[in-house]
């Protein structure tokens, strides 16, 4: 099935992809040796295979268009694959909770780098289960469909176009002083 991926971050894209290779492989000797009881090492031995499946048809895909970073490309994937993906999906949170906690040597992923892979992730998924791709920003599409980085925590910066909830009070208000005489 051909899955489409809209505004494919180009630099992030790489370093999320590093990121999920490192976990995986990482995690296969713990769980294998018990260190991670709570991953079963069958889930994780096809979220390393599904992560290697969608490597591997990414270097391949065929590019639709380019705008800065942003890519837009077209990628195979099996249509019987949704549930895979969604497995690589729950080993990913649970190897970065074995990353956190310090189970692994790996760092826990970055917020950017797990949001980017959540994106592509869900893309897919979405894709798999019959919706269709969400169209580029200059044909209208709302910006809540494109994945867009942030730092910290999620919602706590305002992506570009968004006002920030609390837009009123961050307003420059005029200073009353200098009408006054004072100050």
């Amino acid at each position: 099935m051909t899955v489409e991926l809209v505004d494919l971050p180009g630099a992030l894209h790489p370093a999320a992809q590093q990121h999920r290779d490192a976990l995986l492989r990482e995690s296969l000797p713990a769980a294998s040796a018990g260190d991670l009881p709570s991953v079963p090492l069958e889930d994780l031995l096809t979220a390393h295979d599904t992560n290697h499946l969608i490597s591997a048809r990414l270097a391949s895909a065929s590019e639709l268009r380019t705008r800065g970073d942003l890519h837009t490309v077209r990628v195979q994937i099996p249509a019987d694959a949704h549930e895979a993906v969604l497995t690589l999906d729950g080993m990913l949170d649970a190897a970065n909770e074995a990353a956190r906690m310090g189970r692994l040597l790996t760092r826990p992923a970055l917020p950017q780098i797990r949001a980017a892979s959540r994106w592509l992730l869900g893309q897919i998924t979405d894709q798999l289960a019959g919706q269709p791709p969400p169209h580029c920003l200059e044909c209208g599409a709302p910006r809540a469909q494109r994945y867009v980085p942030r730092a910290g925590p999620l919602g706590s910066r305002p992506v570009a176009g968004e006002q920030h909830p609390d837009h009123r009070r961050r307003r420059r208000q005029p200073d009353h002083r200098r009408e006054h005489g004072s100050g």
